[in-house]
């Protein structure tokens, strides 16, 4: 969604991608004035596409109980979802993100999207088959490898690569 203070897009991860040489389209372009413009990436949700999600996040009904009023938590102003606790991060992951991504333009992130969800919805199952685990672990590992095709490496820290260890 791009938040102030938490996105890992920036100038200097721009100019990591262009000292790796990786990544051509999204090497910032200087401008006579010295300053930089950073081309528009695949993963950068435009104002539309937020509003869209933002909108379906609003309009999601669900039964008592079963998270906090989602609708509390967007804001249509800033384009925003904040002050959500544990559960609600829970419940957005497994269920209602699979529902509010279909604004996305690019299909194969939201195809890299629903992989997640689908993987978070068959971890957090009360009951897991041994049998199962072997091939969902091996999926996970090849959800990364979409999802590096998606993101810059700056987005790859400690906590996507914790995805793959969930099954163990």
């Amino acid at each position: 969604m791009d938040t102030k203070g938490k996105t890992k897009d920036g100038l200097k991860s721009r100019k990591d991608l262009e000292k790796m040489s990786i990544r051509s389209e999204l090497h910032p372009v200087v401008h006579g004035n010295g300053k930089f413009m950073l081309p528009a990436a695949s993963y950068k949700l435009t104002v539309e596409e937020k509003k869209d999600v933002c909108l379906c996040l609003r309009g999601i009904k669900f039964p008592t109980g079963l998270a906090s009023n989602i609708k509390k938590l967007v804001s249509m102003k800033d384009l925003l979802i904040s002050g959500y606790n544990a559960h609600d991060c829970h419940m957005m992951l497994t269920v209602f993100l699979a529902v509010a991504i279909r604004a996305i333009k690019p299909v194969y992130m939201r195809m890299v999207i629903t992989r997640i969800v689908y993987f978070f919805n068959k971890i957090s199952q009360k009951e897991i088959h041994r049998d199962e685990l072997d091939s969902l672990q091996e999926f996970m590992a090849e959800t990364m490898t979409q999802l590096v095709m998606c993101f810059p490496p700056s987005f790859f820290d400690i906590m996507p690569h914790l995805m793959i260890h969930m099954v163990d």
